[in-house]
């Protein structure tokens, strides 16, 4: 199954990170019960000429995602909360501005 494109975003926190070619960016996202439907998803496309995933685990309390600053560049990493991965609805969003130097 293809998850569902998510249409637009409701107003989040952004976080901006600073850091060098080849270094490591880890996302920490609080984990949801199964129980609630609900999950985090990457609501748009990385820019993967700047950053691109390679981890994620379920870490204590947190689903941690990790990306490789793979070039110079700016990439917008946007996850948002759906009911389930079906959802176009976003109910939160958190986005970091990842800017590799």
């Amino acid at each position: 199954m293809t998850a569902a494109p998510i249409a637009r975003l409701p107003s989040g926190p952004v976080t901006t990170v600073r850091t060098q070619r080849d270094a490591l960016v880890a996302v920490a996202l609080p984990r949801q019960e199964d129980s609630t439907g609900f999950v985090w998803r990457l609501a748009r496309e990385v820019n993967g000429r700047v950053a691109r995933q390679v981890a994620e685990a379920d870490v204590g309390e947190s689903v941690v995602v990790v990306f490789e600053a793979v070039a110079t560049g700016t990439a917008t990493i946007a996850f948002a909360l759906t009911r389930g991965e079906s959802s176009a609805e976003a109910l939160r969003a958190l986005s970091y501005e990842v800017e590799v130097i």
